[in-house]
This record gives C-alpha cells, structure tokens and sequence, in this order.
C-alpha cells in the first residue's frame, strides 16, 4: 500500500458500492419501482432496439400516437448507457447504479483533494457522498443518479481554473458539465447550475491580483462549451419543452408536490424502522448520512469557506421544506429565480444540501488531524462537551429499552453508533488514539451504519430479474406487432401483473403505461412529463365513443369483459385483446374540409363536428385550399406501403381534390413529399396530420427531421472539436 498510495482510496472505492449493493450485483435481484416499469425500462428497451438497428431514434409510434422519442428520452447520448444497450435491462441497471455510485465517490475525493484536506478527511467525504440517503432513493431514478455524480467533479474544475487559469482545467469543466447535461434530469442540473454560480462567486471573491477578467473568460468559455457540447440531446428536448405543460412553469401547487415537512426533518438524524421498513413512510431519510458524522461538525475551523457551506446548506435545507418553508422562502425563490418554476418536487434539492454538509464533515475530520493547533482551554471543552454527549446518549438509549417496536431498535442503533464514535473521539483527545486509528473506526461505524438503515428493507422494492420479462404477456402481444404497422391500442381500466412476476404488496402492480415501447405498438397514451399538453387535453376531453374511432384505435387490451369483438384472450396473464370495428383507417382521404383555429376552446366545437367526421376533416392551418362543395361522400382508406418510425409511404388515389389525413400526431419536425416536391402539412382533427392532394394517384412520403436535431448535431460537433483541439493544445504545451 505505501508503494501504491492511490490503492488506499480506489480499493475502499470500489468494495463500499460493491457492498451496498451486494443484493443486486451479486444475488441477480433487481431495483423495480413503479417509475422504473413504467418509465426507464420501456424507453431503455426501445433506444436499446434502435442502437441494434444502427439508427438515432428521433420518433416513435409507441407512446402518444407518436412522439419524438429522442426529445423524450433526455439521455439518450450519454456515454454510460451504452451498459443498457449490450447488457438486459436489470443487470444494466445493477452496474449502472454500481458504477455511478463509485465515480461520485471518487469526484468528491478529488474536489476535496484539491481544497488541500488531507487524505483521511478526503476518504470520510467520499464514503458520505457515494451511498446517503439521496442516492439510496434515487437508485430508481438513473437519470437523477448520474447528474448528481458530477457535482463535486464540476466543482474541481471551477477551483482549477480559478487557481491555474489553464485551458486543460477548462477542457474538464466543459467536458464534465456537458456530460452531466446529457445525464439527462433537468432539475439536478438546474439546482448545479445554481450552486455553481454562488461558488463562482465566492471563489471569486477570493481571489487576488489581476487574473479576474481571464479567470472569467476561461470559467465563461467552459460553460459555454460544456452546454454546446450538449445541443445534440438538449435542443430536441427544449423543442419539446415548449410545448408540454412545463413551458411557461408549473402552477405553485404543483411546484411544492412532495415538500419536505418540518417533522420529517427528525429522519435526517434518526430515521426510523432502520432494520426492516414495514413499509415506504414518506419523505425524510433522504437526507440522512449517518449519526457519526455530525460529531465532526463540532471540530470545523473557522474559515470563509466553512460559512459558505454551513449558510448554503441552512438554505438549501429551507427551500427542501416547499410550501412549508419559513417567511415564505420557497415561493419568493420561484417567484424570482428564472426556470425554479419549472420544477416540482422541492425535497430532491436535498443533494445540494448533502453535498454542502458532507464538505464541512471533511473539513472537520481535516482539522481534526491538526489537534496541536488546538488551544489546551478548547481540547478540555471537547472533552467535557464529548463527556456529556456520552452520558445523554447512555441514558437516552437506556430510556429506550422501555420503548416497544422498531422505535427502541432505531434509538438504541443510533445510540450505539454515536456512543462508539464520541469514545473514539474522548480517547483521542487524552492522546490514548491516534488519528488514523480514530478515522478507521469513524469510517467503519458510518459504513455500518449506512449498510444496516438501507439494506434491510423494501424501499426501494427488490425482486427477481424476470420482474422485467413479461414472460406472461409477450406471446399475446408480439403477433400483434408484426402487422404491416404497429396497431394503435389502448389499455381500458388496469390490467394487474401476475403474482409470480411482481411479488404482492409492492408496486408496481399494473401493466407498463409505455409498453408500446417495448413491444412495438403505437399506445393512444403513455407517461411522460413532457407529454404535448395539446394532446393530453385532446385524449382526456374528447368522448371516448368520439376519441377511440377517431384516432384509430384498433385494439383494446383489458383484464374486464367488455361489448367488443374478442380478438384472443391472455389465460396465464388473464386479460382479453378486443377488436374495435369502428376504428378509422390510420390513413384516409376525406373529400370535405372545414377550417377550425387551434386555440383556447378548440375542443368542444372539435365535438359539435362528431357527425360529421365521417365524412370530413377539420383542418386547422392559415394555408387556403381551393373552395369546394359538399360531397356527400365518407372517408376512404388510403394504402400505407411503408411504415417506419422516422419514415412513413402512403398511396392514395383520389377523383377529386381531398385531404389525405395520417393518424399520427401532429409535430414540429414531419415534411411530407410527393412526387419530388415538399408539401404543406397542416394540423387535422386536432392532433393529426393531413395534406391537400389534387385529383390522380400519389405516393406520398413523410419524412421526420426536425431542424433542432439537425442544428443540435452541428453544434455539439464543433463544441467536440472545440475541445479536443484545447486539450491537445494544452497537452503539447505541458510537453515541450
């Protein structure tokens, strides 16, 4: 080990995450939440199914009649997925959470390596950030999980400019901040960001001497490039951005869903039912790091950066609360705070917080090592303040044994760990423990702690790999999927997942909301927070004896009976496909056409058209069409000879002028072409797309590229290029 120092940290680096996971790295269980079955595992199967295929996946036809899947998918260049491209779904996820868990620890090794902690204190911060409470939570959120590891890496590089204003530190500013962009959760970034310009700020205000300006640049010029870096993925999703509910931000109402109530706080300190959580009881015990390190607090030097991380994380912590926030904290922030309004779920900011706190634990466990500095009047209060904290902590975990339940083993577990850590602590101030001795048993203590409080329950829930194999339901679903097009289907009611596939009593127990994704059929609905608002209101408002013919839905999947045509029934999955023979053709030529503004009370004149949509198309376009009298003529199909997600032929042969009307949504992106030349697309039936066609047969083309992708790919390109030419640059010069 003295020979090979590095191996004293990337050893305990590596074995911790090893450890805390040990279940599913080891025992081929798996992490499952209603988010991951519903979310991360159909659209990590689809962007697995096209990496196969050799093509980016722009669009598809499996959730929402249509979406661009790209914009959707928020993470679809990030350089670690390509675990869940090669590797099944729940082993992906096990090295995924693996990997991240190591690569946090290791970046916060390294940021507090460069605030000159010494080793010991570095490796006590890196255990805390690499397995907390947060990241024990979000193990089910990927996208969340790999944003938050780059904090501590993005704020090395800050320091590293700041101190040697070289273009090597900003090549890794650039290169850590577009990849935590690309990481793909908006609001870990977003909360980054805001960290990151107060720390700015404050180094800053540090400095001396007369490399502002250029220290500015070159921070500016990192930035700049980790953003560009990320156009490729960020600009198709701004795109969709603009049009789902979050565009304009979201109601305070919504932005303070999952607030942080004061009394939960308590679990930040003492979480309870620590050996088996009898069930999932709320918010709170995602900010927990254990008891030990709350000692080290008491040992902080006085210095800026120690008030700069205490009053963040008093902050942080106070807008964690929401809606119950002391003097109105939180709404004042999202009243002023440009973007903070755009985000709900106020406790995840508790990141922030930890990132604050375990720095000052470090920092405390630092100075801790330097105890000569120690005046003797401050080491006898240690001792007497140690002294006393021992005699409450014995009589509260004496009092505890009177306690029944869980609550007696929480206090007495507590009671343990702080017992034996302000012992450690006594005898190193009598000089009867050495400093390294002091820091191994601290660090075993929190190990134990952490290991004890999050692997012994059913948060997040675990089970058997094939939670994600819907054996069961495959072979009702995949003939289905091998039509000339996928059928658009819709789940009625909530169709349950069979026992021996998800254990009882822990979610989720209902059919993947996007199974579409995985199973190559276009879904009239899905789950996504960035759904077109347009749309969701269409699908919520419209009758469904008016919604289903309309956007072709042919299938109907339910576990009830219903008056339908039965198609074929599931026995071991028991529920039935029914057919729907009132659904329009996906495409058709409609030889009437009425004009309607897409606005604000669209919809219920859209609904006193019903009777006529057999016949007609309602076309919402500034484009005028030729006029035309009724003809008393219904729709006719039209011949779909190609349907591919980005690519869709359509043959139609009309004897008058009509509107050939595709069923699939209407979106930024589609051209269509026939016959050489591009044609208007115009908005049709509300959420549809249509074009005029002139009387005599037409193959007709549409054809998705979206300029935000096209732009976004020359952007990150020359950002890429940008970089390597900096970082090469830089390398010659440190070598000549």
């Amino acid at each position: 080990m003295k020979k090979y120092p590095l191996l004293k940290v990337l050893l305990p680096l590596t074995v911790i995450p090893l450890l805390y996971h040990y279940r599913i790295i080891f025992f081929r269980q798996s992490f499952f939440s209603d988010d991951l079955m519903q979310y991360f595992f159909p659209f990590k199967a689809f962007a697995k199914q096209a990496f196969w295929q050799g093509r980016v996946p722009l669009w598809s036809d499996g959730i929402y009649s249509g979406s661009p899947f790209l914009a959707m998918s928020m993470t679809y260049f990030y350089p670690f997925n390509i675990l869940f491209r090669v590797m099944s779904f729940p082993r992906a996820l096990s090295w995924f959470i693996a990997l991240h868990s190591w690569l946090a620890g290791l970046f916060m090794y390294l940021y507090l390596r460069n605030l000159k902690l010494k080793q010991p204190a570095c490796l006590i911060g890196s255990i805390l950030f690499l397995f907390n409470g947060f990241v024990f939570r979000e193990v089910i959120h990927p996208d969340i999980l790999s944003s938050y590891v780059y904090l501590p890496l993005i704020f090395y590089f800050i320091d590293s400019v700041i101190k040697e204003t070289s273009t090597l530190s900003v090549c890794g500013l650039a290169l850590s901040f577009g990849v935590s962009i690309l990481a793909g959760n908006p609001q870990i970034i977003y909360g980054i960001s805001l960290l990151a310009i107060t720390y700015l700020i404050f180094r800053l205000s540090l400095s001396r001497g007369g490399k502002l300006k250029s220290v500015l640049l070159l921070l500016a010029l990192g930035f700049a490039l980790g953003t560009v870096l990320s156009f490729c993925q960020f600009l198709p999703t701004y795109e969709l951005t603009r049009f789902s509910a979050r565009s304009g931000g979201v109601s305070y109402d919504y932005a303070t869903q999952f607030s942080l109530s004061p009394s939960s706080l308590t679990a930040y300190f003492l979480p309870r039912l620590p050996y088996v959580f009898k069930k999932y009881f709320g918010l709170g015990w995602e900010g927990y790091i254990g008891i030990t390190p709350f000692l080290f607090l008491l040992f902080l030097p006085r210095r800026r950066e120690v008030y700069y991380f205490a009053g963040l994380a008093s902050l942080v912590l106070l807008v964690t609360l929401g809606k119950y926030s002391p003097f109105g904290l939180h709404k004042l922030i999202y009243t002023i705070i440009p973007g903070f309004n755009s985000f709900r779920t106020p406790f995840r900011y508790v990141y922030l917080y930890l990132f604050c706190l375990i720095t000052l634990v470090a920092m405390g466990v630092d100075n801790l090592s330097r105890r000569p500095v120690f005046s003797v009047r401050r080491q006898r209060a240690y001792r007497f303040i140690l002294t006393f904290l021992l005699l409450f902590m014995g009589i509260v975990g004496l009092v505890s044994l009177l306690i029944g339940g869980q609550l007696r083993d929480a206090v007495l577990t507590n009671t343990i760990w702080v017992v034996v850590s302000g012992t450690s602590c006594l005898f190193y101030f009598k000089k009867r423990l050495g400093y390294q001795r002091l820091i191994a048993i601290a660090a075993l203590v929190m190990i134990a702690d952490l290991f004890l409080i999050f692997n012994f329950g059913n948060w997040p829930p675990v089970g058997p790999d094939k939670i994600f194999a819907f054996e069961t339901i495959a072979p009702s679903l995949k003939p289905l999927a091998e039509r000339k097009f996928p059928p658009r289907v819709l789940i009625a009611g909530t169709i349950p997942l069979r026992e021996t596939i998800m254990p009882p009593g822990n979610r989720p127990d209902r059919f993947p909301d996007n199974f579409g994704l995985i199973f190559n059929l276009s879904h009239l609905k899905g789950y996504h927070h960035l759904a077109s608002t347009s749309y969701l209101e269409f699908i919520r408002d419209v009758p469904s004896n008016l919604l289903l013919p309309l956007t072709s839905t042919d299938l109907i999947l339910s576990a009830n009976r219903m008056p339908l045509p039965l198609l074929q029934r599931n026995e071991e999955a028991k529920f039935n496909v029914y057919r729907n023979p009132a659904s329009f053709p996906r495409a058709f030529i409609a030889y009437n056409w009425q004009y309607l503004v897409f606005e604000s009370g669209f919809i219920p004149k859209f609904i006193s058209k019903a009777t006529e949509l057999n016949r007609t198309a309602i076309i919402s376009t500034s484009e005028v069409l030729p006029a035309q009298a009724f003809i008393d003529k219904q729709i006719e199909p039209a011949e779909i000879t190609m349907f591919e997600d980005e690519k869709i032929t359509v043959k139609a042969k009309l004897d008058k002028p009509g509107i050939l009307v595709l069923n699939e949504t209407f979106f930024p992106g589609w051209r269509v072409f026939s016959a050489g030349q591009e044609l208007p697309i115009m908005r049709t039936n509300g959420i549809f797309r249509g074009i005029y066609l002139t009387p005599g047969e037409h193959e007709v083309t549409f054809v998705y590229e979206p300029f935000s992708y096209k732009l976004g790919q020359i952007w990150s390109t020359i950002a890429l290029a940008a970089i390597g030419g900096l970082l090469i640059t830089s390398l010659v010069k440190k070598t000549t």
